[in-house]
């Protein structure tokens, strides 16, 4: 009994240093290399690269794109822009929860468009039976719209995803050559109006002064309207709960992550097992045809 257990203890610590062996081995030759990721489930990166390729694919880089959404003269809107690049941006999300997430994606929205500059401009939900379901729109800075996209599959299961560009610098170059035409119409005709001589002739350089005065105003709120939203993109997102899903406890999610390691461990200690044995198996064939020829001879004496 003394002897087996004995055995016993000897052959796990064996067991125990292949498997230590064959793990170091198999993570060296193929924890680098990403090889083991073909025995992996698609993990949370996919909809990332899927979403940049998205990105990159309908969008162009903003470039000099601040604009005019605040006071100040018609002549500082040209100075400030220099016409760079004008792109609006609008997202289009559908993204589905499990049952009793969805306050908690509601709330996760909300708080990380505020951590990045932007603001929550219009949202509902409502409760059918047991399940939840809701459209957020908020506004972001443009330059964080990509960190916005890249960050959406981290409140749930994204079903649908849609970039739209439009590039308004055509309209805006063009507005800004039609504001500098009728800014010397508005001087000219103020300066007619102080040498008129005549009421009739006040009344009519009055009228015209309105009227370019109007298309002034009209123009420049077209004008910060592009700019705003050139700076700043919206998205548009539905949320609803899953009614096929039940909510998972963080305890069997925790149970999954330990038991993904499990078997990633287990892989690499039965693939580094596989290597050491590729390698060692020619050199122990050789010792054992070797040590055949020796005992050959010796029986031969």
């Amino acid at each position: 009994m003394k002897k087996f257990f004995k055995n016993g203890i000897i052959l796990g610590i064996i067991a125990l240093l292949l498997l230590s062996t064959g793990f170091f081995v198999g993570k060296m030759f193929l924890g680098h290399s990403g090889r083991i990721n073909a025995l992996l489930p698609e993990n949370a990166s996919t909809l990332k690269e899927w979403s940049d390729n998205a990105i990159s694919s309908v969008s162009l880089e903003t470039r000099n794109s601040r604009g005019v959404y605040k006071s100040g003269s018609p002549s500082d809107v040209q100075e400030e822009s220099k016409f760079g690049l004008k792109i609006e941006k609008h997202g289009f999300v559908s993204i589905t929860v499990e049952k009793g997430c969805f306050m908690e994606s509601w709330n996760d929205i909300t708080s990380f468009s505020e951590a990045i500059g932007g603001k929550v401009v219009n949202s509902n939900y409502s409760k059918n039976g047991e399940f939840y379901n809701g459209t957020i729109t908020v506004m972001v800075p443009s330059n964080q719209f990509d960190s916005f996209i890249n960050k959406i599959s981290e409140f749930g299961k994204v079903k649908n995803l849609d970039i739209k560009s439009e590039d308004r610098t055509g309209e805006y170059v063009d507005l800004n050559s039609r504001l500098k035409v009728l800014e010397a119409q508005r001087d000219l005709l103020l300066n007619w109006l102080k040498n008129a001589k005549s009421v009739s002739d006040m009344l009519k350089i009055r009228s015209q002064l309105s009227s370019v005065e109007q298309q002034l105003e009209t123009i420049k709120g077209r004008l910060n309207y592009i700019a705003f939203h050139v700076d700043f993109s919206d998205i548009h997102i539905t949320l609803t709960e899953n009614p096929h899903s039940v909510s998972t406890s963080p305890i069997i999610i925790e149970c999954k992550h330990y038991l993904n390691v499990t078997i990633l461990a287990f892989i690499y200690s039965v693939m580094g097992m596989l290597i050491i044995l590729v390698f060692i198996l020619p050199w122990l064939l050789l010792g054992f045809g070797i040590y055949k020829i020796f005992v050959h001879k010796r029986k031969g004496n």
